[in-house]
């Protein structure tokens, strides 16, 4: 990292460097994807509301991780 004036920001330098960590957690995060969405699909003949209620609920709960985990850092 490196302050520029011109900017006023920092910037990072070198980021070839992280291209390999980069399409490591790219594949990863597509295979948990895709995991996922192969296991809803299995189970949508039980209701098709529940995936719906599923998926809702991993969003709201990932949202009041966020929320209180910036809390938390606050203090």
């Amino acid at each position: 990292m490196s302050y520029n004036a011109v900017v006023n920001t920092c910037v990072a330098l070198h980021t070839h460097r992280g291209l390999v960590n980069a399409a490591g957690v790219l594949v990863v995060d597509v295979v948990l994807l895709l995991t996922m969405l192969i296991g809803l699909l299995r189970h949508s003949h039980k209701s098709s509301t529940g995936v719906w209620k599923l998926l809702y609920q991993q969003v709201i709960l990932n949202t009041f991780s966020l929320v209180l985990r910036g809390m938390l850092n606050s203090f």
